[in-house]
C-alpha cells in the first residue's frame, strides 16, 4: 500500500463483490455470486479480558487481554435466487414441483361444498379463464364470489346468492408453473470457501480482496415493505484466518 495520506486515494469509499463455494455440494473452481451488496461490515470479534492490579484500596485495570476473537463479514443484501433462499430459509431444496399447462380442466368439488364468508383453493397458479357453476347455475363474479387468478383462491361472498354447502364445478384454464420447493430448518449452517472484492474509483482491479474458508448463516432475514426492495443479511465466520490482499498503487 503506497498511498499517499492527505490525497482522495488514501480515502475509501468502497463497493464490493461477494462470492461463495459449497464445501459439500458444491462445483470445485465454481462460485456462486451473493448478487448486490448494499453494505460489507468486518468485524474482527475481540472480546477483551481486564487486567486488575492493588492500587490503595481499590483494583484497577493496567491492561486488557485479548480472550476470544472471530473474525466475520457482515453482508447486506438485496438479491434473491435459488441460493439465497435456500440461506433465508436455512433449507434443503428438493426436486422442481411442475404445474403441467391445462385448458378447460375440470374442478374438483370441496368436500362439503362452498358456503359463503369462505375461501378455497382450487389448486391451480396463474388461472387464464374459468366456467364455474355453484349448485349447477352460474354465478356473478365479483357479486357473488371472487377468483384471484393467480393464486387460485376461490372466495365465496356473504352478500351473494350462493348458499350454504353449495356444489362447485366447472373448468379452469392456466400455463405451465414451475417451483422449487424448500424444507426450511433442515440446514442451520453452510461450509464455504468465499471470495470478497472491494472496489475504490482509481481503479478497475479490486482494491482490497478477502479470501478464504468459512461458514455462512442468515442472521437477519428481513421483513416484506411495499414501499422499498426487500434486504437481509447474512453473515460470514472465517473459520481459518483470511487472507486479505491490498491493491499496491
Amino acid at each position: 500500500m503506497s498511498k499517499q495520506v492527505g490525497t482522495p486515494e488514501s480515502k475509501r469509499q468502497l463497493t464490493a463483490q461477494a462470492f461463495i463455494q459449497r464445501i459439500t455440494g458444491g462445483v470445485a473452481g465454481s462460485y456462486i455470486s451473493l448478487g448486490n451488496v448494499l453494505k460489507l461490515k468486518t468485524d474482527p470479534g475481540i472480546k477483551l479480558a481486564d487486567h486488575l492490579v492493588a492500587d490503595k484500596g481499590f483494583k484497577r485495570v493496567d491492561a486488557q487481554l485479548v480472550q476470544e476473537a472471530k473474525w466475520t463479514y457482515t453482508l447486506t443484501l438485496d438479491e434473491v435466487s435459488a441460493q439465497h433462499l435456500q440461506l433465508l430459509l436455512l433449507a434443503t431444496q428438493g426436486s422442481d414441483a411442475v404445474q403441467g399447462s391445462g385448458v378447460a380442466q375440470t374442478v374438483s368439488n370441496p368436500s362439503g361444498g362452498v358456503s359463503p364468508g369462505y375461501s378455497y383453493d382450487l389448486g391451480k397458479r396463474g388461472c387464464t379463464a374459468h366456467a364455474l357453476t355453484f349448485g349447477g347455475s352460474s354465478k356473478t363474479e365479483g357479486t357473488d364470489f371472487v377468483l384471484d387468478y393467480g393464486s387460485g383462491m376461490l372466495t365465496i361472498l356473504e352478500s351473494g346468492s350462493i348458499a350454504n354447502s353449495t356444489t362447485l364445478a366447472g373448468t379452469l384454464t392456466y400455463p405451465a408453473v414451475t417451483y422449487q420447493p424448500f424444507t426450511p430448518l433442515a440446514t442451520l449452517t453452510m461450509n464455504i470457501n468465499f471470495l470478497i472484492n472491494e472496489f475504490d474509483q482509481f481503479n478497475s482491479a479490486p482494491r482490497t480482496t478477502h479470501s478464504g474458508t468459512g461458514q455462512i448463516r442468515c442472521t437477519n432475514p428481513g421483513e416484506q415493505d411495499g414501499e422499498k426492495v426487500n434486504e437481509y443479511e447474512f453473515t460470514i465466520l472465517a473459520t481459518v484466518k483470511p487472507t486479505i490482499s491490498e491493491r499496491k498503487d
